[in-house]
């Protein structure tokens, strides 16, 4: 089964080491991605268009550090670059720089908090930003 012309089709590689302590986790991820008739996941066509072909690396740290009692802080940061292929030959957009990445969350987690096997916690994201480029 191929792919319809013009639809988007992405995949991801991600590798993830962790190493767990008594109160901490630490974790290092790395990642490789490859776009087709998308960028960062935006599509567009005609006369927008954007490169035909992109690819993207990733290198994320993680750490779930434990507090008082059943509560823990959860810290994640990624940091990416991507790489866009050649333009359309119809596009406005003739080409686009490299661009580097970020994103980050942190939150506070609690078990038992309420009722014995619950969970509660509160996190605040910084979703995926674009650091550099045009």
């Amino acid at each position: 089964m191929g792919v319809a012309p013009g639809t988007a089709k992405a995949g991801r590689v991600t590798v993830r080491l962790s190493q767990a302590h008594e109160r901490a986790e630490l974790g290092l991820s790395l990642g490789f991605g490859k776009e087709e008739r998308s960028l960062l996941g935006t599509t567009a066509a005609s006369s927008l268009a954007l490169p035909r072909k992109s690819y993207n690396g990733t290198l994320g740290l993680d750490a779930t550090l434990g507090l008082v009692g059943t509560w823990r802080l959860a810290l994640a940061g990624e940091v990416g670059m991507v790489k866009p292929g050649a333009g359309s030959d119809m596009s406005l957009v003739s080409s686009v720089d490299r661009l580097t990445t970020s994103r980050f969350s942190a939150g506070i987690i609690g078990a038992d908090v309420l009722s014995r096997g619950d969970r509660l916690g509160i996190r605040v994201s910084q979703p995926l930003r674009v650091e550099t480029g045009v």
